[in-house]
């Protein structure tokens, strides 16, 4: 077999590599105590955590939001304004939707069971201009009613 061919003996070092150490995360107690309070039920209810931070998460949503109606074969068109009646404009044969996103939180019970909430409804300008609530969750489902959501989540299925 001439010399480029070696066995496995030859191949093996003495001792681990330094690549073989891979470093644990260093982790607050406060973490551990957290994480163990999650797991058994005892403490606040763990909730859904949102991927962006709070500052993003109106605009988050409504980028969801905007994929969600069009992929249900809505045109959209999002508001550029912070104050406007609606923040989408959605049309679909003819007809024309104004949209208003709420980010909502979903919360897991103690029994195993989650809680989906919606922040506040829409204000008597946007119900007179016929504004409908686009719900969209933190791990980015969206529906029209939050009782959808909560069907979801508490699906066995799921």
């Amino acid at each position: 077999m001439g010399g480029i061919t070696r066995s496995l003996e030859d191949t093996r070092s003495n001792g681990p590599r330094s690549h073989d150490k891979i470093p644990l995360p260093k982790v607050k107690a406060e973490q551990i105590q957290r994480a163990y309070r999650a797991i058994s039920g005892r403490g606040p209810p763990p909730k859904i955590e949102h991927p962006v931070e709070q500052k993003h998460r109106g605009g988050y949503s409504e980028l969801i939001a905007s994929a969600w109606l069009l992929e249900c074969g809505f045109e959209v068109y999002r508001n550029v304004s912070p104050h406007g009646v609606a923040d989408l404009v959605a049309t679909k044969d003819g007809n024309i939707e104004l949209v208003d996103v709420k980010t909502v939180s979903v919360t897991k019970n103690h029994d195993g069971s989650f809680t989906v909430s919606a922040g506040p409804l829409l204000k008597p300008a946007q119900r007179e201009a016929g504004v409908r609530l686009l719900y969209v969750t933190p791990d980015g489902l969206c529906a029209w009613d939050t009782r959808l959501l909560d069907d979801h989540y508490n699906s066995r299925e799921r």
